[in-house]
């Protein structure tokens, strides 16, 4: 499978994957968008297990690359984390806007950092 087939195919999956959730769970509390910040969780803790198991040679670098570029990257949504804190920042809601703009990275860096840490020590 070429490196631009692996990207297409698992960018579709991770397209796919994040518009499912996104329908399937409607944000309760439209006041912060909670959908979008665990959709990061998830992705950022995926590409943290991929960057470990790709550093201990389990993945071609095709998988890779189709994993962190084409899956996390049509999966991840940092244009909707941006747009999501202007629009609360716009509509006044500072106060969730502030929590969301600065928990996220804080949080997606933890994400990232736990499974590379265990997947460190149990391979």
């Amino acid at each position: 499978m070429s490196t631009l087939l692996a990207v297409s195919l698992f960018g579709l999956l991770g397209v796919l994957s994040r518009f499912l959730i996104d329908r399937t769970f409607v944000d309760v509390n439209a006041e912060f968008p909670i959908t979008t910040f665990v959709i990061n969780m998830i992705g950022c803790a995926l590409a943290g297990c991929v960057y470990v198991l790709s550093e201990r040679g389990v993945l071609s670098n095709q998988l890779q690359l189709g994993l962190l570029v084409g899956f996390c990257g049509g999966f991840t949504t940092f244009s909707a984390y941006a747009l999501q804190t202007m629009t609360m920042l716009e509509r006044g809601r500072l106060v969730p806007a502030i929590v969301y703009l600065t928990v996220s990275p804080i949080l997606g860096l933890a994400a990232a950092y736990m499974p590379v840490a265990l997947a460190k020590r149990m391979l």
